[in-house]
């Protein structure tokens, strides 16, 4: 570690306010991704790099000068390396061969999601000219079943085709008659 590194986390390390409102929560952050099983080295790397330049403009406002001129990038960046050695090592228990409390996300043991409000459909449009424009010819639920559509449309006819696709509400795409409908008026006047 470089000299001007060493000084940083020296200074970092005895400052009571900035272990209080850098060192500590970054430790908690931790200890929660440590229990979750998703602490990654790198992504802690990269929060103790806050907590270097935090310490970097706290330490050029006492002595006075530009924190990032004391204190170049690679200096911080060796500074956050340390922390977080160290912190793996003191506070949250993981040595640097323990990937057995890592976990690997798995679908199953994700929360199963909520299906989508909506469904994409491939449709075949057909340009039969008539001052009509683009009709909507047919539509299907996957692409290639609306390629082999588009294939046969443009074998068999005449007119231009083309595909394209559309969001439309699940309820419309599987034709739910399940939503209430308002009853057929009866001839005559009112109740009898």
């Amino acid at each position: 570690m470089s000299h001007e590194a060493d000084e940083l986390v020296l200074y970092a390390d005895h400052d009571e306010p900035l272990y209080r409102q850098s060192f500590q929560p970054i430790i908690a952050n931790l200890k929660k991704k440590i229990a979750k099983g998703t602490y990654s080295p790198t992504m802690a790397v990269k929060l103790w790099r806050y907590h270097a330049d935090r310490a970097a403009q706290k330490y050029a406002k006492e002595f006075g000068g530009t924190w990032h001129k004391i204190f170049s990038t690679k200096d911080r960046q060796e500074a956050a390396e340390h922390w977080e050695g160290y912190a793996r090592r003191e506070y949250l228990g993981v040595t640097s061969h323990d990937r057995s409390r890592r976990r690997i996300p798995q679908r199953d043991a994700r929360k199963p999601s909520k299906p989508s409000k909506y469904v994409t459909l491939f449709v075949v449009q057909g340009n039969y000219g008539y001052g009509h424009g683009w009709e909507d010819v047919t539509a299907e639920g996957t692409r290639k079943e609306a390629l082999a559509r588009l294939r046969e449309y443009r074998a068999n006819e005449n007119a231009p085709f083309r595909l394209i696709t559309r969001r439309v509400l699940r309820a419309q795409a599987a034709g739910d008659r399940s939503r209430k409908r308002p009853k057929a008026r009866t001839a005559g006047r009112g109740r009898q």
